[in-house]
Order: structure tokens, then sequence, then C-alpha cells
């Protein structure tokens, strides 16, 4: 990846991260514990609770977000990110 480039789109790449997390306060995601999952402002979410397609959203915008981040030598966001993209897959999606 080019370093200059995800430096510069770095505070996007961020925030984006940081509401895929689901506890930046945004409307549109919430992270539901209980759950391992998020919950989305969408309509499979209202009636649902938790939409599969919001979640697999989640994941691979936290995956990328964590890969651009290790370009960056951000280790902390790389891992934290990557371990709630990973949670909602297993835990939430998966079940296991």
């Amino acid at each position: 990846a080019d370093r200059n480039l995800v430096g510069a789109w770095w505070p996007l790449i961020e925030q984006a991260a940081e509401v895929c997390m689901g506890e930046s306060g945004h409307p549109g995601l919430r992270w539901l514990e209980d759950l391992s999952l998020m919950s989305s402002s969408g309509l499979g979410s209202s009636r649902y609770a938790a939409y599969l397609y919001a979640n697999a959203c989640a994941v691979a915008g936290l995956r990328a977000a964590s890969r651009l981040a290790k370009v960056l030598n951000k280790s902390g966001a790389a891992a934290a990110w990557l371990e709630r993209a990973d949670r909602i897959a297993n835990v939430g999606i998966l079940g296991e």
C-alpha cells in the first residue's frame, strides 16, 4: 500500500473504523455486547435487532482498516479493529 496515500486518508479511515466499532455514539451503528453483533439504523436491524448485512459490512470495513493501520505502524488500532471484526464474524455471526 502507498504509505503517503494511506496517511492522507487516515483521519477518514480512523473515523469510519471507530463508527464500525459501534461505540462512537454514531446513530447509524451500535455495538450489542450480549450478541457480539452490530445493530444499524437500517430496516433489517430495525426488524431483527442485528442484521447480517450490517455486520458483514462492519467486519469487512474493520478488517480493511486494520490492514491500513498496519501500513502506518498503528498496531494498537490495528489489533483492536481486527479483534472486533473477528468477534463479530466468529462469535456473533457463526456462533463459535
